[in-house]
């Protein structure tokens, strides 16, 4: 019965069924009272004796009931390399502490491990900035931005016991300097027993750092950063500068990334100088206007034209602080993803080109647990454990079919994805966004059949890997 409960709004906060236990045995307290009562109540035929060792047992057996012996405990002293961060690194920045992860009452993103819990309560003694934590309520996006970062997604992918390819090592090396400096993470704490054995080294292969400090349970590197960059550049498809895109952005591609909220924020990591903002822009309609703020500063109002515009806007050094700044960008209305249409919609190599737009998101459980398929902006997946499957008709992109594929627990799932495919009429568009994890009892027949829409990849082996496809059916594989 709860799986319906939490299924409705207000009551679904509650998140765990013996939560209500509170209210039941508040209520059995009370039925526990009258039975007290009944047994208790003095009778001609039972001795006040009788009554006074029956009350003695009753309420010995409450109190064993509730006995904890031995008590559980937690080790809460602080380790010293926490103590010595406090007292030889002055200053305010970052203090990358791994094991890395994020926990809220819903999810980990990251490694599950007991240490992420104390972090926040080691940091009350360092007292530095820490980019992970424990939060009790959060949008997606708080973890989301994290797991899909530079060097993050690599030491989550290590710690939760991942192989990385040497390609993304050499990729990380290139840009290590520069995400740092985005975050100005000046030390970097490391707990050895819970990273997994190839984080170390990752760390000295690619980060510019020297060990600083070490003991038997912890390392502690400091980093050495660049100067902070005299000009900030937010591209899309360039992985440094992607970290601006923080609430209220769409996904990156093809050089340009939607707005898809009234209010987006970006960060942006400046000197505290003066700056000029400049910034191109497109608006499917005219007459929109637009609102920028620094550090919660007005700065300007922009009357937008139809079509691809660049403005340019002053920002006072007064509002500018040295490090990361908060720039929204307020719209004052937005256009229905339907009625757009900007960036190529060609399906790979296949010579189809999707009549809507369609972004299709997958990610393993540790980085993020979700399957979804955009519709034009409509997610149209189930967004389960396994494949999400949608088939769209080529021609007006209604959605024909959307249903998923519990690969990991279903023993029959790899099968039925396979016939399912095979059914497929010839020409459809078909959307696959793996959830969770989809490898477990993934068959080489559902593998095959997604090769049938043009797919490459095989997540056989691969426990809890992403996989995302948009495909045609009947189309060559890896099209």
């Amino acid at each position: 019965p709860f799986a319906l409960v939490a299924q409705l709004p207000f009551f679904k906060g509650n998140r765990y069924p013996s939560r209500y236990s509170v209210m039941l045995v508040l209520s059995l307290s009370m039925l526990v009272a009258f039975g007290l009562a009944a047994l208790l109540r003095p009778r001609k035929e039972r001795p006040k004796a009788t009554l006074t060792v029956l009350g003695l047992l009753l309420a010995g057996l409450l109190l064993f009931e509730h006995l904890s012996i031995p008590l559980p405990m937690s080790d809460m002293r602080v380790p010293p390399a926490y103590r010595a961060i406090a007292d030889e690194m002055p200053g305010d920045f970052t203090l990358l502490d791994l094991p890395v992860a994020w926990r809220n009452g819903f999810r980990v993103t990251g490694t599950q491990h007991p240490t992420i819990m104390f972090q926040q309560y080691y940091q009350s003694v360092h007292g530095k900035r820490i980019l992970a934590g424990n939060t009790s309520r959060n949008p997606p996006l708080k973890f989301q931005y994290f797991t899909e970062t530079p060097l993050i997604n690599t030491l989550i992918a290590l710690e939760t016991g991942h192989q990385v390819d040497l390609a993304v090592v050499e990729q990380d090396r290139a840009l290590a300097a520069d995400v740092l400096r985005f975050f100005d993470v000046q030390a970097i704490a490391v707990h050895p027993a819970h990273t997994g054995a190839d984080t170390i080294p990752y760390i000295e292969a690619t980060m510019p750092v020297q060990r600083w400090y070490e003991d038997g349970e912890m390392i502690v590197y400091t980093t050495d950063l660049p100067p902070r960059p005299e000009t900030w550049a937010v591209e899309p498809d360039d992985a440094v500068g992607r970290l601006s895109y923080a609430e209220g952005w769409g996904m990156p591609a093809n050089g340009v990334n939607w707005a898809q909220r009234k209010a987006v924020r970006l960060l942006v990591p400046l000197n505290g100088e003066a700056q000029r903002m400049a910034f191109r822009t497109f608006a499917p309609e005219g007459g929109r206007e637009l609102r920028i703020e620094v550090n919660g500063q007005a700065v300007q109002w922009i009357g937008m034209a139809a079509g691809w515009m660049e403005y340019e806007a002053a920002l006072p050094a007064e509002i500018v602080q040295s490090g990361l700044n908060e720039i929204w960008l307020r719209f004052d209305s937005l256009t229905p993803a339907s009625q757009v249409r900007l960036s190529p919609r060609a399906i790979g190599q296949t010579g189809i080109e999707s009549p809507v737009n369609l972004v299709i998101q997958s990610a393993g459980q540790e980085v993020g647990d979700f399957g979804h398929v955009y519709v034009d902006g409509q997610d149209a997946a189930p967004n389960e454990r396994g494949y999400n499957v949608v088939v769209l008709d080529p021609q007006s992109g209604e959605v024909v079919q959307a249903t998923t594929f519990d690969t990991h627990l279903d023993e029959g799932a790899s099968q039925a994805l396979a016939a399912f495919l095979g059914d497929v009429p010839e020409g459809h568009i078909v959307a696959v966004a793996a959830a969770d994890e989809a490898s477990r009892l993934l068959g080489q027949e559902a593998v095959d059949a997604l090769r049938g829409i043009g797919a490459t990849g095989d997540l056989q082996g691969r426990f809890r890997w992403g996989h995302a496809i948009v495909g045609v059916q009947g189309a060559a594989p890896g099209t």
